[in-house]
């Protein structure tokens, strides 16, 4: 009996050139080519895939975006200040992390060790809460109550009722 070869899967390239010149849909005078679709759902964000029919998905909302778009070039967005500084700062962004990937990226190695040291250490979240109060009274009358058996939570919760308040009394591990 012949045995059976696994099904082989063509190698893509996602920066072969003939993907450019295909087009999955067009919105308007905008297009979507297979390559902008290839390499955004690549490097896209992982929710999308986790769904049944992720492709499909995936590039209805590439439409949206290209619709979104439009809707903005109707308006004038280009030309707004704001929009021109956010599209200047993500420019920035997408420079200092080439520069990065050219000068510093080539000379660090990492091993596995410390990639899984890493990556337990994101794991572990901190956070700092505390009471606050203006009389020597109050701070006993607290303490008494922790004492006794009150929890922290209950009497933070106590003492700052709304979210405001509790902001300013919280402070979490990627601010400390």
């Amino acid at each position: 009996m012949p045995s059976k070869q696994p099904t082989r899967h063509p190698i893509i390239l996602l920066d072969d050139p003939k993907f450019g010149s295909v087009i999955l849909a067009n919105v308007g005078p905008r297009s979507v080519t297979a390559q902008e679709f290839l390499l955004s759902y690549e490097y896209g964000p992982a929710f999308t895939k986790r769904e049944s029919d992720s492709k499909k998905r995936y590039l209805t909302f590439m439409i949206y975006e290209r619709l979104l778009a439009l809707d903005g070039y109707d308006r004038g967005l280009q030309s707004s200040p704001m929009v021109k500084e956010v599209l200047n700062e993500v420019k920035a962004d997408l420079a200092t992390e080439e520069l990065y990937k050219d000068d510093i990226l080539k000379s660090i190695h990492i091993t596995e060790k410390e990639i899984e040291q890493g990556v337990s250490q994101e794991n572990v979240h901190l956070g700092l809460k505390w009471l606050f109060s203006d009389s020597k009274e109050d701070i006993l009358q607290q303490n008494i109550l922790l004492n006794g058996g009150a929890s922290f939570d209950s009497l933070f919760a106590v003492r700052c009722p709304d979210s405001a308040s509790a902001d300013q009394r919280f402070l979490a591990d990627d601010a400390l």
